[in-house]
């Protein structure tokens, strides 16, 4: 699935995993976990666009941002987690893929 683009052509969405399995009983910091994790993955695009300097050194002038991904969350520790961030994006035609793990607590 491509982001959607904007009229710059920049992705606006990033496709997020949606959650395994369903539970009938939630605890509290479950749902905030979720709420926070649906909120960053509405804003990843743009994070990963202004910071396209930082994310890919010395290339990113010639780096063609594709689609972004986030994981579900992993390894919950009470109110923290951690999420993997995959960008796919195409460099000289090449396309190619960039990972990164994101660490989550709350403030």
């Amino acid at each position: 699935m491509r982001p959607e683009a904007t009229e710059q052509g920049e992705p606006t969405i990033c496709r997020a995993a949606a959650p395994s399995g369903s539970k009938t009983v939630r605890r509290a910091h479950d749902v905030s976990i979720e709420s926070q994790y649906e909120s960053f993955a509405r804003i990843a695009p743009s994070l990963v666009l202004r910071n396209k300097a930082r994310i890919f050194p010395n290339t990113h002038d010639l780096v063609e941002v594709l689609d972004i991904e986030l994981s579900r969350p992993k390894f919950v520790r009470g109110d923290r987690y951690h999420c993997q961030l995959t960008v796919h994006y195409r460099i000289d035609g090449v396309a190619k893929t960039m990972r990164m793990w994101l660490k989550f607590r709350p403030r």
